[in-house]
């Protein structure tokens, strides 16, 4: 079939490829019928077909047609001798026009032929039934098998009733349609009931059975056996079994409730009678199946030797219902009422471990006590070697469970011996709470009004106490204070930590919003949550389960931890300095301003002297805290401030710890010998430190590396130290990685962290750095993310946003630039020491030693003013080795993985751009700001950039000073001159320009007349490289560093061999 019904080709295309003669021949093959097996492709692109011609065998064709700008093309190849554009081919063609003339004509006929169709069903559906239409009557029987069915097929007699008719047997409802003489209801059930019945018996039998028997009732036209009786629907008959005396032995036989009428088992699911005296089929009332009731009246006598044996096996087999038990000796039965016995017990519980609340529930039979059991319609009991059948009561049994499950009591699983067989139930798998109980005890009178015996043991005491815990807190002599949760209970003190620390290594971290539950002698006590949760990470570390106790020893910074002195659950007991403490903290409202460090090189604004009495005030009181001060704000020179000022009190006994990035070590020993020389630093860093660690004790301040304190923290654990300080603290904002761990393992008595984002994506982040200066300020991290972090993130809880911020204030002081921006000097410039990497120290290393070698010998063979271009060639290739690996056209560059300046950039724009900065970026290398802008693509930051190829240059210059892009990367070459960038507050050097001039210029694009923000100027130096060597140089011998960089002006280029080979030294 194709897809367009009009053949394509018309006759006089036909006409054109094949002349008259081939016409007349191809016409004759076609209405010969010549043509076979003819197929082809909806495009008509593949045709074949097999037309008989002469030879014995058909001829074969192959036709491809092909619709061009110039029409229709045909290219056809026969087996016949001609070959091609033969009367084969035309005939071909010819069939496929002719077939494509009757799909169109089929087509257009369908519509009519469908509605015909319609019609013809409409009138069928409609007709009046037929009248020769006959009966089908259900007859049944009673054999041995059980009832069997023989459908007949009758006609209605004219005098009444039906005629004889004939049996329907199986091979008469075959055919694959309905028979017309066959209601469709009674064909349904007919053929249902051939597919069901096995082995060709006629036996109603089954689930199935009992549903085709209701049908069959309820057609009217059932009748029993070949006199035709009606058979009707009986009511539901209790069945029952009784025990004969015979001569074989006891045999069980069956009877139902009407002695005067004669009745079959009907073997279906559920069970049912034949009423052989009336007619009826009714269901039996039994708990057996039909499979279960068949063997039972199969069964045979049971001799009297082994009757007991023989009993008991059978009650295990049928447990489901209650037989009798024959009169015999040894063997009773007892059938009486129940009465429900709830005992309330101690007991112990598998799951848990020790004993709990526990209500057990059994019945008393006459005089036999059982456990609750609807499983079995008898228990099985040995007395006095007489084996007692107990009847059990099952609706009893469900009534008095149903009213535990009202109570909100659930089933238990088995206890352990020797209670295993108890049917035990309690409040579920939580914590004590004696509130669920609550309305079983409510109803126990009720209970005891029905009949229930209630039986309570001494020791299952849920009374609830209505004392208040408190903390009583006590200064100790050590420092610090001792903190005891207590409550007073009819004029005594009970202690509750012992208790406490039992409730938490049983059950684990409480809910936040649930009251723990202590069991007392007296009763049963709440306990708040909240009282306790500031403290429940220190109770479970310090109390031993082996050596309870009774109060905590907890530093003085725990102090704000405690509720304020006007809370009714805490009392200070001879504690005035941590009662102090807690008052000042919880009334915190401002700081006593201390006076600049002596001997400081530095003037402090007067933010940093807010900033230095707050670490003072920190550390006085035995606290940490977070300096969160944006970027540029000093930072580093307030705590060498406070470390200064420390020494200077004589306090600094220990050496104090700083850890920072690898980046910024360098960075640290510049500012301190700059602003602290009193202070005596230690760098511990590189492959040969092991030697410093015996040396710790001799220096006040020592810094490392995030990487290097992971590896070295078990020697920073021995030594004892004065401070811990982590710089770049977000490096830690993640509780789980091992700069974290490691951080928390370090003991000191003052912890600060320095971050101008301690917060970057979520206050998990927050909390892992309070976690090492302040640890269980904000709790474990359940009950922080219960009741801080999920409201305030996911809720959006304003009321819990302020909660966190009144709870974490004291310890966390953080500046804008805006807060501070009429302190600020218009610009202020900032070298940035960077340490290299050990590979890209590797790298600059091995170019820097050749480049030495180089050096010298071309001074030697030339002399020092011949050697100029050479002699800056060479530290062109160490400024590039400092920049970036990349830009060094050596082999071995291509293995460096880390670049100290880049990361900085990585770690330092994001924390920029959330301050709100608009940056300028100035390199020397076109081709550094080309792998910059791959990083701030990476990063997902807009920006500008302005290098000698830009082409729209003030496109560029407009995004940035609109806002469009903050980040803007320039040249040397483009951005020297003549560009005005007054949105810019923030001047990045990537590499020194060795200019001062140049440099200055540069900077002066963001710092001009208009600018109305202070501009922070940060220059990166790669630290003991070339490029910190000649910001020396330019700071103390000016001249030669003009001579070098700045260009002679036509003078000859000068200077001693020493003072330029000193560029190349190590050192």
């Amino acid at each position: 079939m194709t897809t367009d019904t009009a053949f394509p080709l018309s006759q006089q295309q036909l006409e054109q490829w094949f002349d008259a003669v081939t016409f007349h021949r191809a016409q004759a093959y076609l209405q010969a019928g010549k043509v076979v097996k003819l197929e082809y492709k909806s495009d008509l692109s593949d045709i074949s077909a097999q037309v008989w011609g002469a030879a014995f065998t058909p001829y074969r064709q192959f036709i491809n047609l092909k619709n061009t700008s110039d029409g229709w093309q045909l290219q056809n190849r026969c087996t016949c001798p001609v070959g091609a554009n033969c009367k084969h081919v035309l005939a071909v063609l010819l069939r496929l026009q002719r077939d494509y003339q009757q799909d169109k004509l089929k087509l257009e006929q369908q519509p009519v032929r469908q509605l015909n169709q319609w019609f013809e069903q409409v009138e069928q559906s409609l007709a009046p039934p037929e009248d020769d239409k006959d009966v089908v009557l259900y007859l049944l029987s009673y054999g041995q098998a059980g009832l069997q069915l023989s459908p007949r097929r009758v006609r209605e007699s004219k005098k009444g009733g039906y005629t004889k008719g004939v049996a329907i047997g199986k091979y008469d409802l075959v055919a694959p349609t309905i028979p017309h003489w066959i209601e469709q209801h009674d064909y349904r059930l007919l053929s249902y009931f051939r597919a069901q019945s096995l082995r060709d018996l006629p036996l109603l039998e089954g689930d199935w059975g009992y549903q085709l028997l209701q049908q069959l009732l309820g057609s009217g036209r059932c009748f029993f056996s070949e006199a035709r009786y009606p058979v009707t629907e009986g009511p539901k008959r209790p069945l029952q079994f009784v025990w004969q005396n015979t001569a074989a032995g006891q045999q069980l036989s069956w009877q139902l409730d009407d002695a005067d009428r004669d009745f079959e088992l009907v073997y279906t699911d559920p069970p049912c009678y034949l009423d052989t005296s009336y007619y009826q089929i009714g269901e039996l009332d039994t708990r057996l199946s039909s499979e279960q009731l068949k063997l039972l009246n199969k069964m045979p006598p049971i001799p009297q030797q082994a009757l007991l044996p023989s009993i008991s096996r059978l009650q295990q087999l049928f447990n489901q219902t209650s037989l009798p038990v024959p009169s015999a000796e040894g063997l009773k039965q007892v059938k009486s009422r129940p009465r429900p016995v709830l005992q309330l017990k101690m007991l112990p519980h598998k799951a848990k471990g020790r004993s709990e609340p526990t209500a057990v529930l059994q019945f008393q039979y006459a005089g036999y006590l059982l456990p609750l059991d609807l499983n079995q319609a008898q228990t099985e009991l040995e007395q006095d070697g007489v084996t007692v059948f107990v009847k059990r009561d099952r609706s009893t049994e469900i009534a008095a469970l149903e009213q535990l499950v009202e109570v909100e009591l659930q089933k238990l699983p088995a206890l352990p011996a020797p209670y295993t067989e108890h049917s035990a139930f309690g409040v579920g798998d939580g914590p004590d709470n004696p509130l669920l109980w609550q309305p079983l005890l409510d109803a126990l009178p009720q209970l005891e009004q029905q009949g229930w015996h209630i039986a309570r043991d001494e020791n299952f005491n849920l009374d609830i106490l209505t004392g208040d815990p408190y903390l009583a807190v006590q200064d100790n002599a050590v420092g610090g204070f001792a903190l005891a949760i207590q409550v007073d209970i009819d004029g005594t003190q009970v202690p509750l930590l012992p208790l406490i620390s039992q409730w938490l290594r049983q059950h684990g971290l409480p809910d936040a919003n649930k009251p723990i539950w202590l069991s007392l002698p007296q009763g049963k006590l709440a306990l708040p949550v909240a009282l306790i949760q500031p403290f429940i990470d220190t109770i479970i570390e310090l109390l031993n389960p082996n050596k309870p106790q009774f109060s905590l020893d907890l530093p003085a910074y725990k102090a704000a931890l405690l509720p304020p002195e006007s809370a009714k659950d805490i009392q200070f007991l001879n504690a005035q300095r941590a009662q102090r403490l807690s008052s000042l903290l919880h009334n915190f409202n401002g700081i006593p301003p201390c006076e600049t460090p002596h001997g400081l090189q530095a003037s402090l604004r007067d933010y940093q002297l807010q900033g230095l009495s707050w670490l003072n005030f920190l550390r006085e009181f035995g606290l940490g805290g977070i300096l969160a001060d944006d970027m540029g704000l000093g930072k580093t020179l307030q705590t060498l401030s406070l470390l200064l000022s420390i020494k200077q009190r004589g306090e600094l006994t220990q050496p104090a710890l700083i850890v920072c990035p690898t980046s910024l070590l360098g960075n640290w020993l510049a500012e301190a010998a700059r602003f602290t020389p009193q202070l005596r630093v230690l760098q511990v860093h590189g492959n040969k430190r092991q030697p410093l660690f015996n040396e710790l004790a001799d220096y006040d301040v020592i810094v490392t590396s995030y990487p290097l304190v992971v590896r070295d923290h078990k020697y920073y654990q021995q030594q004892p130290l004065s401070a811990v300080i982590l710089d770049e603290a977000q490096h830690i904002k993640n509780a789980g990685s091992q700069a974290a761990k490691a951080v928390r393992l370090l003991k000191a008595g003052f912890k600060l962290a320095l971050s101008g984002t301690p917060l970057e994506n979520h206050l998990g982040e927050l909390k892992s750095i309070f976690d090492f200066v302040l640890p269980g300020l904000l709790g474990n991290d359940a009950h922080f993310n219960q009741v801080y972090r999920k409201p305030i993130e996911k809720h959006g809880d304003t009321e819990r946003a302020h909660a966190l911020k009144a709870r974490i204030s004291p310890f966390m002081l953080r500046r804008t630039k805006a807060q501070v921006a009429s302190e600020l000097p218009e610009k202020t410039e900032i070298v940035q020491l960077l340490e290299l990497e050990s590979d890209q120290r590797n790298l600059y290393e091995s170019i820097r030693l050749v480049m030495e070698t180089k050096v010298r010998e071309l001074f030697v063979q030339k002399g020092v003013a011949a050697s100029q271009i050479q002699f800056l060639d060479a530290l062109l290739k160490l400024r590039q080795a400092c920049c970036d690996a990349r830009l060094v056209p050596v082999e071995h560059a291509r293995s460096v993985q880390s670049n100290a300046k880049l990361q900085w950039l990585r770690d330092t724009l994001p924390e920029m751009l959330e301050e709100g900065r608009n940056i300028l970026i100035f390199s020397q290398f076109a081709s550094m700001l080309t792998l910059i802008e791959d990083e701030l693509t990476a990063l997902g930051i807009s920006y500008s950039k302005l290098t000698g190829q830009t082409k729209h240059r003030q496109q560029q210059i407009d995004a940035f000073q609109h806002g469009d892009t903050r980040v803007f990367l320039i040249s040397l070459k483009a951005g020297g001159t003549g560009l005005n960038l007054t949105a810019a507050d923030t001047v990045i050097h990537y590499d020194p320009w060795w200019n001062p001039a140049a440099e200055a210029q540069a900077t002066d694009r963001a710092h001009r007349i208009g600018q109305q923000k202070a501009v922070f100027v940060y220059k990166l130096i790669a630290s003991n490289t070339v490029e910190q060597k000649v910001q020396l140089l330019q700071q103390h011998k000016r001249q030669l560093a003009d001579q070098l960089f700045a260009g002679g002006k036509g003078q000859p280029w000068q200077g001693q061999a020493e003072d330029l080979l000193a560029l190349f030294s190590a050192n």
